[in-house]
């Protein structure tokens, strides 16, 4: 643990000394959100807030700090985002062990290194360790927990209702049923606030998702201007609907293939490898592919017995790291490394999707 701690205090070092728009703007948007919630604002109703309900929580934490601290939003944040990747990996340690997995956290840093100095700046790991204690207490048999870590951690981001098929897949139905529809429940009641529509309203598609950052490539090879609009604090390409379709094809295609092992025998071992791909497909299938989704695989991938989704996960965490240093360059080559980054993650989800039915065996103490 002391080494794990070593290389994140590390790591959080250099990006606090990097200099990049790719790592400034969310600590500077979420700065001003909290600082409007201080100032008596509501959230939704007062002021834009494309965030889900628990972000509110670490924002306002962070906020307290830096008041009563006296430093910058940014140096907090990252210091709050410091503690919880330790979390993170004291609870991939323990899911290891739990999983027959040795080393399973220093995996995950030779996965994760290169984009933890975003993630240091980011919220999303905050989702990823409620994701994770959502998890090993689930196979602890602690399920009334589990469940309130779950519904946090989907609070929190969203991506983690993908682990509602897990409870399919070992036949708690109830509760597989009930995290559904509470999250769609949810997201409805969010979509009739316009100060959370607002705040995700574009047009086109991301520049990071496989057909906008195709389309980029394309037109600035050809000579064009890649028309790139930044709208709702993200940068988007203009694109016909049909880049959206197409987004959303390749990401189901990955999450129909992995769901194919719910009609298996089930096992904690193999359950990681579904959430994981099952987060890759619904990075995906998304009009918005931010270069922090990536972090959401790297836990999961430490865990997996396959050596290709762990080189797979490890490229594409690179790639990623690699064109957020240099954000927003332009270049064409800055563009082929989005692409790159993209077939990557593409191959990696579907090299997944086939090991987690095809894997049938695991330790006996993992079932």
């Amino acid at each position: 643990m002391l080494f794990l701690a070593a290389i994140l205090i590390a790591g959080l070092v250099i990006a606090s000394n990097l200099s990049s728009a790719a790592l400034d703007n969310d600590a500077a948007a979420y700065a001003s959100r909290t600082h409007h919630m201080f100032n008596g604002d509501a959230p939704y109703l007062d002021f834009e807030f494309e965030h889900l309900p628990l972000a509110v929580v670490p924002m306002l934490v962070i906020g307290a700090i830096e008041r009563i601290v006296g430093v910058s939003y940014a140096v907090v944040l990252w210091a709050v985002m410091g503690v919880v990747l330790f979390g993170i990996g004291l609870t991939v340690n323990r899911l290891g062990r739990r999983l027959g997995v040795d080393g399973a956290a220093i995996r995950w840093l030779k996965i994760s290194w290169a984009i933890l100095p975003l993630i240091a700046f980011r919220l999303d790991a905050v989702s990823v360790l409620l994701a994770l204690l959502a998890l090993v207490l689930a196979i602890e048999g602690d399920d009334v927990r589990s469940g309130w870590a779950l519904g946090a951690a989907i609070a929190a981001k969203g991506w983690p209702i993908v682990m509602a098929a897990v409870d399919w897949w070992r036949h708690r139905y109830r509760r597989a049923i009930i995290t559904v529809v509470a999250t769609a429940a949810g997201a409805l009641v969010l979509t009739t606030l316009p100060l959370f529509r607002s705040g995700r309203e574009f047009f086109g598609v991301h520049i990071e998702t496989v057909t906008g950052a195709i389309t980029g490539l394309a037109r600035l090879w050809l000579g064009t201007d890649p028309q790139v609009a930044t709208t709702a604090g993200a940068s988007y390409v203009a694109v016909g609907t049909w880049a959206v379709v197409v987004n959303a094809a390749i990401g189901l295609a990955i999450g129909l293939s992995a769901l194919r092992a719910l009609r298996t025998s089930f096992d904690w071992r193999r359950a990681t490898d579904l959430i994981g791909t099952l987060a890759i497909a619904v990075m995906l299938l998304s009009p918005l592919l931010s270069a922090q989704f990536v972090f959401w695989i790297t836990p999961f991938a430490a865990l997996t017995s396959s050596k290709k989704v762990r080189a797979g996960a490890t490229a594409s965490a690179i790639l990623t790291g690699v064109f957020v240093t240099f954000w927003f360059s332009g270049y064409l080559w800055w563009w082929a490394v989005i692409v790159a980054r993209n077939i990557a993650l593409v191959w990696t989800g579907w090299v997944w999707s086939l090991h987690v039915c095809a894997d049938t065996e695991a330790p006996a103490h993992a079932r």
